[in-house]
């Protein structure tokens, strides 16, 4: 469902290339690599009966006593394609998260919003019960910050937690 979801998003979206190929990843403290190396090294390693680096031997030995492995290796398989060569990948709508991806698309990446945008994603989140992400919208997060609305108004609308049950948002406050 995730891997259904960010295909929808696209991958390209969500990851930068700086991040793909020049950020080191640290897993585990002991793999220190590229994104892309990870990715292509699992792929690589998969088939192999002997796997000498600690970490992806591991990695695979993981999905393997959970009876997963065929399907994190295609998912593998189909990000190398996406990512590493730039190729094309339909997503399946029946597996998209349709919250997930409005969550996605608010928090990552829609960068400019206009008001029109920006009241349909106040609503959306209102609507779906997430009143701190609506909050954080309004008051809290940068690429929200210079649309022209009646926060006083919208903070009506919104619910507050006093009975502290969410304290963790989806849209974080980013402006401090």
């Amino acid at each position: 469902m995730l891997h259904e979801t960010f295909k929808k998003i696209g991958y390209k979206k969500l990851i930068s290339d700086y991040d793909l190929t020049s950020n080191p990843c640290l897993l585990w403290s002991y793999v220190n690599r590229p994104l892309n190396h990870i990715i292509d090294s699992l792929v690589i390693t998969y088939p192999l009966d002997t796997i000498k680096t600690r970490y992806y031997r591991e990695f695979w030995q993981r999905r393997k006593n959970e009876n997963n492995d065929q399907v994190v290796f295609g998912i593998l398989q189909e990000l190398a394609k996406i990512l590493l060569k730039d190729e094309h990948a339909k997503y399946n709508g029946n597996l998209v998260n349709d919250t997930l991806y409005n969550l996605v698309l608010m928090d990552r990446v829609r960068q400019n919003p206009t008001k029109e945008q920006a009241q349909k994603d106040f609503d959306y989140l209102k609507k779906i019960g997430m009143h701190g992400s609506a909050y954080n919208l309004l008051y809290e997060n940068m690429r929200y910050q210079e649309i022209d609305w009646d926060k006083d108004e919208l903070l009506k609308e919104l619910q507050m937690d006093n009975k502290k049950c969410c304290p963790r948002t989806w849209i974080m406050d980013n402006t401090k």
